[in-house]
């Protein structure tokens, strides 16, 4: 696996949390730059990368001058 930050060689690690005994992940951590990642943060950043749905375009306004004489 290549690091998104620096493209770094990244290796499998296991996780815990803060406290070292609630509970354990398997992750990946970069040998490089030290970031660490897990299979929540891998699929959020894929998600952010799909393209958005097209919704409804909001209306423009143009602004039309009427008659003859400008201000």
């Amino acid at each position: 696996m290549i690091c998104h930050r620096c493209n770094g060689f990244m290796v499998e690690e296991l996780l815990s949390d803060m406290d070292g005994q609630s509970s354990r992940a398997q992750g990946y951590r970069c040998v490089n730059c030290g970031e660490v990642t897990d299979s929540v943060l891998l699929r959020h950043r894929q998600l952010k990368q799909l393209p958005k749905k097209v919704g409804r375009q909001p209306r423009r306004l143009e602004v039309i001058a009427l008659g003859g004489s400008s201000c």
